[in-house]
C-alpha cells in the first residue's frame, strides 16, 4: 500500500491586535493606590465654644484626639460604651438604637451646636469568620453614624464661626481593602459604603465636609 501524504501543520494561533482603548467597551475597572499629594491647603477655622464629638470605644485614641482639640481651645465631647469616670463623657448601648438616638438627641437639647463628628468606632481589627454577625455589627458601627447625621444635621448646618466637619476613621490596611488579600469583616465596606452615600447628603444638605481616613 502506498502511504498517504502526511498533512501540514496547523498554523501557530496569531495574537490578537490590541485594540485602541474606548470606555464603552470597559466592563470592569481595577482600583489601584497612588500617592495624591496635597495641592492646595485652606484655612478652616474652628470655634471655642461649640463642641466636637468623638464617638470612640478606644480609650487610646480618644485621648489622642481629645489632646489635640485640647490644644486648639475647642471643647469635646466623647461618646462610648466603655466604662468611665472621666469628664464630658456619655455612655451609650450601641446595641440599643433606640438608646443612641435618645443619648444624641438629649445632648443636642442640651449643649451648644455641634461643629464636628469624628468616628472612631471602626477603628478595630476584625477578621471575617463564623462568629461575625454582618447584622449586629450594622447595628453597632454603623446605625451610630446615620443618626448622628440625622439628628445633627441642622447643627452642622450653621458654619456661625466654624467650618463644619466629619470625620470617620477605620483601621483596615491604610488603603481601603487595595493592599490586602487576606478576607476581612464586611464592616469595613458598610462603614465605608455609608459614608461615601452621607458625604455627598450633608454636604447638600449642611454644607458641611466629610472625609474618610484608613
Amino acid at each position: 500500500k502506498q502511504a498517504e501524504p502526511a498533512s501540514a501543520p496547523e498554523p501557530a494561533p496569531q495574537a490578537e491586535p490590541a485594540l485602541p482603548y474606548d470606555p464603552a467597551r470597559c466592563v470592569r475597572l481595577v482600583p489601584m493606590v497612588v500617592e495624591a499629594p496635597l495641592t492646595e491647603e485652606f484655612e478652616r477655622k474652628l470655634s471655642k465654644d461649640r463642641p466636637v464629638l468623638i464617638f470612640s470605644d478606644n480609650a487610646k485614641l480618644t485621648k489622642a484626639f481629645q489632646h489635640e482639640l485640647d490644644k486648639l481651645g475647642v471643647p469635646s465631647h466623647i461618646m462610648t460604651s466603655q466604662k468611665t469616670r472621666s469628664k464630658n463623657t456619655t455612655i451609650i448601648n450601641w446595641d440599643d438604637i433606640a438608646d443612641v438616638e435618645k443619648n444624641l438627641r438629649e445632648f443636642a437639647a442640651e449643649n451648644p451646636p455641634v461643629q464636628g463628628l469624628i468616628f472612631l468606632l471602626g477603628c478595630r481589627t476584625s477578621v471575617l469568620d463564623l462568629g461575625v454577625n454582618a447584622h449586629e455589627d450594622m447595628v453597632r458601627y454603623v446605625m451610630p453614624y446615620f443618626l448622628s447625621c440625622k439628628v445633627f444635621e441642622k447643627a452642622l448646618a450653621d458654619q456661625n464661626g466654624a467650618d463644619t466637619f466629619i470625620s470617620v476613621h477605620v483601621t483596615h490596611d491604610g488603603a481601603f481593602g487595595y493592599r490586602t488579600e487576606k478576607p476581612f469583616d464586611p464592616f469595613y465596606g458598610a462603614i465605608d459604603g455609608v459614608t461615601q452615600c452621607l458625604r455627598k447628603d450633608m454636604y447638600e444638605l449642611a454644607k458641611t465636609r466629610t472625609k474618610l481616613i484608613d
